[in-house]
């Protein structure tokens, strides 16, 4: 019985002994648990912040190229307007030039219509001076 106790005894303290081994493999794996998701959380965080200076770095980029591309649309429509101006303003040009020449002509066939017209009343009085003598005789 003695022996019994004993072994009873022993049980117990190994049952102890063994609740505060696992006891304190709880505490160590809570522990580490803790310091594990503190990692974690910090990686995670540390990635978040890596992302979001990806996102602005490429948002910046993206905006870049839209400068990029408002700036060539503006240089090729200030071309294409100068190339526009310049062909309205030679069809203007030449369209003056025109108006001249058809101003010259016209100013030319008035001086001819009065010319003819002095020339038509010098033979209608030459007529009618030949006339005179040929109605005398």
């Amino acid at each position: 019985m003695r022996e019994d106790m004993n072994n009873i005894a022993e049980v117990e303290e190994k049952e102890k002994q063994l609740k505060d081994d696992i006891s304190e493999l709880k505490a160590k794996l809570d522990e580490e648990k803790k310091l594990l998701i503190a990692n974690y959380d910090y990686k995670l965080e540390r990635l978040h912040d890596e992302l979001l200076l990806r996102m602005k770095v490429e948002i910046h980029e993206i905006e870049e190229r839209k400068n990029q591309h408002i700036n060539e649309l503006m240089k090729q429509h200030e071309v294409a307007f100068r190339e526009m101006k310049m062909y309205y303003n030679d069809i203007t040009n030449l369209n003056l030039e025109m108006i001249d020449i058809q101003k010259n002509k016209l100013q030319d066939i008035k001086v001819n219509i009065e010319s003819n017209e002095k020339a038509v009343i010098d033979l209608k009085e030459a007529a009618k001076n030949m006339e005179a003598p040929l109605q005398n005789a």
